[in-house]
């Protein structure tokens, strides 16, 4: 029948089967969207489309496309064959099926795009090009993998795996084990109770509200991450690291790029070369590294129970440090030179507005500074203890200044 400018097949098929039972396809070229009802049965309704404006050749364009239905036992079989490209570059075929609530998929497709509504089922899909998206899949585990299209979950409440040599992928809310790879595509978790585990070649990330310990690994974007409870293990060859409410640790590197985490429990560890690093709220022991960029650590208030033993090193950048009024700590800071170098023969020094020197009991200053020059020597170091003493924050540059300020 004609659509418009169209020429139209349909087909429908009915088969009474089981809850429990496995939707297999094997798709060469057909949109596919699957949905579940109340209902022991698994409807399938087949439209074949043709833009052929000769209805003669519209129908052996349509008839060239075959679409085979097959039941076994409780699991239905969908079969779609057609000609090549080059011949069927002008016919669509779209299949709609209905299964029943608990109902499992297994499903291929060469290059159409498949849409799965609510389901209560295991659902494993393959596609060679085409976007899978997926609404809220209950009680079941999700394995999805495409060859260059996107990949978009609502919800999954088991375990999720997904792959894809191209684009995208976003996941709303994920309740099992969580684990993602893309050659280039962004990566976005909305939400996720499980541990995570996400690769991408190339692209960014966008990760928030993660319970679970996370890892996450690009070769060159950025990655922004936002209330994770677990511990988080984080890299990049390139690109920035962004990381906000991290409760339970910080791993992270990046191969050039700026680091910046704000308000961050237990150990901190991270590393750049030759971008900038900064952390706000510390909570915990800081291990900070750069080649070439500066640093600038602000700790939290002090909590005897606490480690704050830490580790700044900078080569040629700058590092600045705010510390409480109370924290019990010592500090030891050196500036290193290479007198060698004319045009570093600059003098750098180490300011701090504590007193580290204890010239504050007997009326002396209140501040302690130290300076190094570019001519004469190849260090200054500093050493003295605040409130009597604690954990060693070890501060060193190289060709830069060191700056202990009070928050």
């Amino acid at each position: 029948m004609r659509d418009g400018a169209d020429y139209v097949e349909k087909s429908q098929f009915s088969f009474p089967v089981e809850a429990g039972g496995t939707l297999t396809t094997d798709n060469a070229f057909a949109s596919i969207k699957i949905s579940s009802w109340a209902k022991d049965e698994v409807n399938v309704t087949v439209e074949k489309r043709s833009e052929i404006a000769n209805e003669g050749r519209a129908r052996r364009a349509i008839d060239d496309v075959e679409v085979r239905t097959e039941k076994r036992d409780d699991d239905v079989h969908i079969n779609v064959e057609g000609p090549d490209s080059n011949r069927r570059n002008r016919v669509t075929v779209s299949i709609t099926v209905r299964v029943p609530e608990r109902y499992h998929l297994d499903l291929k497709a060469s290059g159409g795009d498949i849409v799965i509504d609510d389901l209560r089922g295991d659902v494993r899909a393959r596609s060679s090009g085409g976007d899978v998206v997926m609404g809220n899949i209950r009680e079941s585990t999700v394995d999805v993998r495409t060859s260059g299209g996107d990949i978009r979950l609502e919800s999954g409440e088991a375990d999720t795996r997904m792959k894809t040599s191209g684009g995208d992928v976003r996941i709303e809310n994920a309740g099992g084990r969580t684990e993602v790879q893309a050659s280039g595509g962004d990566i976005q978790i909305e939400h996720a109770d499980g541990d995570v585990d996400v690769r991408t070649s190339g692209g960014d990330f966008e990760i928030e509200n993660t319970a679970g310990k996370l890892t996450a690994s690009s070769s060159g974007g950025d990655i922004d991450i936002e209330n994770a409870t677990g511990r988080l293990s984080i890299g990049t060859s390139g690109g920035d690291i962004q990381i906000e409410n991290a409760m339970d640790g910080v791993d992270a590197e990046s191969g050039g790029g700026d680091i910046d985490i704000e308000n961050a429990r237990g150990t901190i560890t991270v590393r750049t070369t030759g971008g900038d690093i900064q952390i706000e709220n510390a909570q915990g022991g800081v291990t900070a590294k750069t080649s070439g960029g500066d640093i600038n650590i602000q700790f939290a208030g002090d909590d005897s129970s606490t480690d704050r033993s830490s580790h700044l090193e900078s080569t040629g950048g700058e590092v600045t440090v705010y510390l409480p009024d109370d924290l019990a700590a010592t500090i030891d800071a050196e500036i290193k030179i290479d007198p060698s170098g004319f045009w570093r023969r600059r003098d750098y020094r180490i300011y701090s507005e504590f007193d580290l020197f204890g010239n504050a009991i007997d009326g002396g200053p209140t501040r302690t500074w130290a300076w190094v020059s570019g001519r004469l020597s190849a260090r200054a170091r500093v050493k003295g203890d605040l409130n009597g003493g604690g954990d060693e924050i070890r501060i060193e540059t190289t060709h830069g200044n060191i700056k202990i300020k009070k928050r």
